[in-house]
């Protein structure tokens, strides 16, 4: 991943009960913080290193395509 501001999401669910938690990226890492002692499960998403390589459209339309769902 991408490891910038600008390219992560994460998502964070507290268990058990309420929560605030935030996160922060500092250098390499992701730290979450709450307001309150929490278990929490995250999901984290982002942009991939080469993702400007790799776009959402083919940049090839008419090439034919390696993966198909039926």
């Amino acid at each position: 991943v991408d490891f910038v501001r600008e390219n992560i999401e994460a998502v964070a669910t507290p268990y058990g009960r309420f929560a605030n938690i935030y996160y922060v990226i500092d250098g390499s890492k992701l730290i979450f913080r709450s307001d309150k002692l929490a278990e929490f499960s995250f999901r984290l998403t982002g942009r991939r290193h080469d993702w400007r390589e790799w776009p959402t459209k083919a940049k090839n339309q008419t090439e034919v395509p390696s993966f198909i769902i039926e």
